[in-house]
């Protein structure tokens, strides 16, 4: 296979192993609590990290990737839960816009942190350097971060477990913010994982200059999470929704076109950047409710 097969076959893997993992889970964290789901997460990504720098071929840091995927599934949809019950739907707005992000912050400071590493040390101690890293979360959680604002209730049957499945999809607003949400990451993701690419192959850049455009969107999206978090808890999330929705709809209409002048495809990622960052804190409030 050529390199952009492997790369994206990493995605992919990911992808897979997260998304399975997220729906058997589900109803299991409601049960065994958001924190404790949280903090597992966490733990399995730095295992995964740690297998990942130690691999000697492609197919073992192949199902290092799943295991990653398998942790980051623990990871995120519980650190939404755990705002929606920590804060209140007219101030989830904000929250979320903080949580996101927090995450739009961890990619900026993790591109240049990790290149940066893996130069001075080689590219395996990128990895380990998460694992490490990965003990102050799980700490301050452990320490700080009362559990008991979700009560948890006993295990249940096998066949309970998929009742409530069956109960989930019976509802028609279930299933619903299921098909925003599919689309809604899957348009960003389907862009964002192949801008590294895009930048390489359109206009032949080294890898410093790939790493520093693909910083931009990251910024303007992390602005975006904040700002939108605000601004949704006082004009309304749907309608937030809608219209950043359709500045990223126009943003990948202008890409299409405009797809061999840097200038203006690194000006239209930003903006399409920023369109997420602010529809991403309205639609996840708008979910947890």
């Amino acid at each position: 296979t050529s390199p952009l097969d492997r790369g994206g076959f990493l995605i992919s893997i990911y992808t897979m192993f997260a998304t399975v993992t997220a729906l058997c889970c589900a109803p299991l964290s409601d049960r065994w609590g958001h924190r404790n789901m949280l903090m597992g997460g966490i733990f399995v990504i730095g295992i995964a990290d740690i297998l990942m720098g130690m691999s000697s071929t492609y197919t073992h840091f192949l199902l290092a990737r799943g295991l990653a995927g398998v942790g980051g599934a623990l990871v995120v949809p519980n650190a939404f839960a755990l705002v929606g019950d920590l804060f209140p739907y007219e101030r989830r707005g904000m929250a979320m816009g903080y949580l996101t992000g927090s995450m739009g912050f961890a990619g900026v400071v993790a591109i240049p942190l990790g290149t940066m590493t893996a130069s001075v040390f080689g590219w395996q101690w990128s990895f380990f350097l998460v694992s490490v890293l990965a003990v102050i979360p799980v700490t301050f959680l452990y320490l700080f971060l009362n559990s008991g604002h979700k009560h948890t209730r006993a295990n249940i049957s096998l066949r309970g477990y998929g009742r409530e499945f069956a109960d989930a999809f019976n509802r028609p607003y279930v299933v619903f913010a299921l098909i925003c949400t599919s689309l809604w990451y899957a348009s960003y993701l389907g862009m964002y994982q192949y801008l590294g690419i895009y930048y390489a192959q359109s206009f032949s850049l080294n890898i410093q200059e790939v790493g520093g455009l693909i910083l931009l969107p990251s910024l303007t999206y992390l602005v975006g999470t904040i700002v939108g978090g605000r601004v949704s808890d006082r004009t309304g999330k749907k309608r937030l929704i809608i219209l950043v929705g359709l500045g990223a709809i126009a943003c990948a209409l202008g890409f299409a076109v405009f797809n061999q002048h840097l200038h203006l495809a690194t000006g239209i990622f930003m903006f399409w950047g920023a369109c997420y960052g602010v529809g991403d804190s309205s639609l996840l409030a708008l979910v947890s409710e």
